[in-house]
Formats: C-alpha cells, sequence, structure tokens
C-alpha cells in the first residue's frame, strides 16, 4: 500500500512539473550544475550570472580572505584575489548534491604554490533563492595550506 501511494505521489509530481522546479525556478542541484559547467569551461560570463546580487561568499579559516563578503562586487574581489594568490584551475566537479534551498558541489582544483602544483579538494555549499547563487560557504580539505598560501 505505502509504495502505490509513493509511486502515484511520484508521478504526480513528475506530471505536474514540480520536481524539476521550485517555486517556477530551477531546482537549487539544476543551478548549481549550471555554474559548475560554466566554471570549468572558463565561462566567466555565466560564472558570475548565476550570482545573485547580493550573494555573501562565508570564507572560512584564518587568512586575510576569513569573513563575510557581501554582494556581487565583493564576489568579485576576493574571487579575483583568490586566483592572483594560487593561479587556480578548476580541474574536476566530483559530485553535486541537493536537499531544499541548497547545494553542494565537491570539486577539485589546481592551484601554484611556491612554483608548484597543489591539488586540493573544496567543498562549496550554496543556498540557492530565485535560481540564483544567493550564499556560499567554502570548507577546504586543506585549510592550513588556504591560510599560508591567502597570507602570504
Amino acid at each position: 500500500m505505502a509504495e502505490s501511494v509513493r509511486e502515484t505521489a511520484v508521478a504526480a509530481v513528475e506530471e505536474s512539473g514540480a520536481g524539476a522546479q521550485t517555486h517556477g525556478m530551477t531546482t537549487p542541484g539544476t543551478v548549481v550544475r549550471a555554474y559548475t559547467e560554466a566554471w570549468l569551461a572558463g565561462d566567466i560570463a555565466t560564472v558570475l550570472d548565476r550570482y545573485a546580487d547580493d550573494i555573501v561568499l562565508h570564507y572560512g579559516g584564518a587568512n586575510p580572505l576569513t569573513g563575510d563578503h557581501r554582494g556581487r562586487d565583493a564576489a568579485v574581489t576576493v574571487l579575483l584575489a583568490v586566483q592572483e594568490k594560487t593561479q587556480r584551475v578548476p580541474t574536476e566537479v566530483i559530485d553535486v548534491m541537493e536537499a531544499n534551498t541548497y547545494a553542494a558541489a565537491w570539486v577539485r582544483e589546481q592551484w601554484t604554490v611556491d612554483g608548484d602544483g597543489v591539488d586540493l579538494m573544496r567543498l562549496l555549499t550554496y543556498r540557492v533563492a530565485d535560481g540564483k547563487l544567493a550564499e556560499c560557504w567554502l570548507f577546504d580539505h586543506d585549510q592550513a595550506l588556504v591560510d599560508r598560501v591567502f597570507s602570504s
């Protein structure tokens, strides 16, 4: 009985299109997947178009970039600072996970640190609102390295 109720509910959601949309916008996972595809392709215009005007980037750690960066201009400024320090190159999106209004991208980047290539895995957790990236929390697998690079 429970399985037939579940099947009926799934069919109704699929028929209505609600499984692919939330309040008339794409799902958080769809938004983040489009963002990561543009990121991998080096399509900066699309990357920036995915940011809400009032996006907030939350950088952890103990370095000059630690804290909240509010607004698209602040986000671009901090991302340019990261690029200058690391010459980072996105290399892989390992997975995108989603739930409710959030989606997380587990990614791999290649950074240049002291002239050497360093592989860094990161988890970027996004809150999506109105089809745009509204907030992002960054979690790095080697925070000590990130703090050292951003502090140099």
